[in-house]
């Protein structure tokens, strides 16, 4: 009897033990069922209850794996790049902006380029290179060269160039011989210029310069006349200089000057070396920023002292 009832015993377990086997098997089969048709519904507290001999630590590198992808690719420096990238439009426009005020506050500084003891056969290429860099000169001319280029006295006029007098000998005694010499010759030229262009001015420059030779009569004889002396603070010296150096002695007061806030008035002369270098005189005057102008009745005019 007490074998019979062990015998049942043994059968219940063994039967129990193939039942618990059995349901595993099936959480088993489910969970591999639910992990390759849809991971991301698995429950890790569910895999947590199934003893399908999965440790702790595999769970976790299960659970690591299953990652999400965004629906667009994003970098890994998203956030940084952002920000880098909202920082460099400021800096970019602030150059910008930087370089635009620099342009603004640059002082414009007016300089005055005059020529003497014209017109020459010269003058067209002169007219010709200050056409071509858009700037205007102021003549101071001969009463016998007027007339021997009397055809493009017309041009300077009309391309806004300033016509002014320079007498009619060229000849220190003769011009300085008295008040009356002095006045004449301007008169004499003034004339001619009228005669030609129609135009009277009120610019002259005396032969070699105003100092020594005009004293404080004749000042006052071409002032009463309404005429207004004008002298030079920058001296090319193409009369005497006939190659580069005319370029650089002019750069050197043109800078002396210009540390002074002084306006340079230039003095050339139509010679072939000053038409050789004017293009570099023009270049270097635009590229500190001068402006050129042509002087009238109202500006105050560079006398020597």
């Amino acid at each position: 009897m007490l074998e019979v009832l062990l015998e049942k015993r043994r059968k219940k377990l063994k039967k129990y033990k193939w039942l618990q086997r059995g349901r595993k098997l099936v959480f088993f089969l489910v969970f591999l069922l639910l992990f390759f048709c849809s991971p991301q519904f698995i429950d890790t507290e569910i895999m947590g209850s199934m003893e399908v001999g999965l440790s702790e630590e595999n769970r976790e590198k299960e659970s690591e794996t299953q990652v999400v992808e965004p629906e667009e690719p994003v970098s890994e420096n998203y956030e940084v790049e952002q920000e880098v990238k909202s920082e460099k439009v400021p800096e970019v426009n602030q150059e910008v902006n930087q370089v635009t005020n620099q342009e603004v506050n640059q002082e414009v500084k007016i300089a005055y380029l005059t020529f003497d003891d014209g017109p020459t056969g010269y003058l067209t290429n002169i007219l010709d290179i200050l056409a071509e860099y858009e700037v205007q000169a102021t003549f101071f001319m001969l009463e016998p060269q007027m007339r021997a280029h009397a055809d493009v006295l017309c041009r300077m006029n009309e391309e806004g160039h300033g016509l002014g007098l320079h007498g009619v000998t060229h000849n220190r005694e003769q011009f300085y011989a008295s008040q009356e010499s002095v006045l004449g010759e301007m008169n004499i030229a003034q004339a001619t210029l009228t005669e030609i262009t129609g135009v009277k001015t009120v610019l002259i420059r005396t032969p070699y310069g105003s100092r020594p030779y005009m004293k404080p009569a004749y000042r006052e004889a071409v002032e009463v006349a309404g005429y207004k002396l004008w002298d030079w603070n920058v001296d090319s010296k193409d009369w005497f200089y006939r190659d580069e150096r005319l370029v650089s002695h002019t750069f050197k007061q043109i800078d002396a000057l210009e540390k002074k806030k002084v306006t340079p008035v230039i003095l050339l002369h139509e010679r072939q070396e000053t038409v050789q270098f004017l293009p570099q005189i023009l270049e270097y005057l635009q590229s500190k920023n001068y402006v050129l102008k042509v002087p009238d009745a109202e500006t105050v005019s560079v006398q020597f002292n």
